[in-house]
């Protein structure tokens, strides 16, 4: 396997920019027509995507959440409203960036594929998109806040590693030996102001990530493996073991995990 990856990420990061700073609308008007008319099929194919428990991008989450989740135990919170209009509105950008990357580089054209990876036998999955023209894949996410700033400042493998794992299982699926992640600032202007506490006029801090997530044949074999253990975890009828304190006031317990009280109630606390 090549460990250079197929397009340097500040050459990426350029073409993007410049397609951005010379995207003329009039001229675009037949690729917005198409895009906004396409979005409502995409949205739906998303909408109709059967997740399976695990699936890609929870391999890493608490094996006793996705126990509480797989055996229909009742929630002990609602998740914030917030967070379901962030999913529905990461989903009408998806088809904006392929725009985009296909203007900044033919060579990252984006198709999409309606069949769904098999990651395992019994687990399957489907990434955001096929960059075709360089056998790699493509991953995006929309995020807010401190997630983003974090993995600008300390990178992906660090504090991402969930999004991490679910490049390398898509890879082991497709058998692709790249990914291109592509992370956007939800409110970039936000991020900006909190970055900026010297309050320079002339400040700039990037709207949107790029990182190579290459593949590793260990690290993917152990999730596999993991996914194995969650897949056993699901057969069993007592709850397995929990793999966060949920004492602690930290993600995710305090606000990530719906089941935390019935966590704490199995603890005796």
């Amino acid at each position: 396997m090549s460990k250079k990856p197929p397009i340097p990420i500040n050459e990426i990061r350029e073409s993007i920019l410049t397609a951005i700073r010379q995207f003329d609308w009039q001229k675009a008007r037949p690729v917005l027509a198409e895009l906004v008319g396409n979005t409502p099929a995409y949205m739906e194919r998303h909408f109709a995507l059967e997740h399976t428990i695990p699936s890609p991008s929870g391999v890493l989450t608490c094996r006793r959440q996705l126990w509480f989740k797989s055996h229909g135990v009742e929630t002990g919170r609602d998740l914030p409203e917030s967070w379901a209009m962030r999913a529905a509105a990461g989903m009408v950008m998806e088809p904006w960036w392929f725009m985009i990357l296909g203007l900044a580089d033919p060579r990252l054209k984006v198709t999409s594929r309606d069949e769904i990876l098999d990651i395992t036998p019994d687990v399957g999955g489907s990434c955001d998109g096929y960059l075709d023209e360089i056998g790699a894949l493509l991953e995006l996410k929309s995020q807010t806040g401190w997630k983003f700033i974090f993995n600008n400042d300390k990178g992906i493998e660090s504090e991402s590693p969930e999004h991490v794992a679910q490049c390398q299982l898509y890879m082991h699926g497709a058998k692709r030996e790249w990914c291109l992640f592509l992370a956007s600032a939800a409110d970039p202007q936000l991020v900006r102001w909190v970055k900026n506490r010297k309050k320079d006029p002339e400040f700039v801090y990037p709207f949107f990530f790029l990182e190579w997530v290459h593949y590793d044949p260990e690290q993917a074999g152990e999730l596999v493996e993991r996914l194995g253990i969650i897949l056993e975890d699901k057969e069993t009828e007592q709850p397995v073991t929990r793999e966060y304190n949920p004492q602690t006031t930290k993600w995710p317990c305090q606000l990530g995990c719906r089941w935390r009280d019935a966590c704490l109630q199995l603890e005796g606390a």
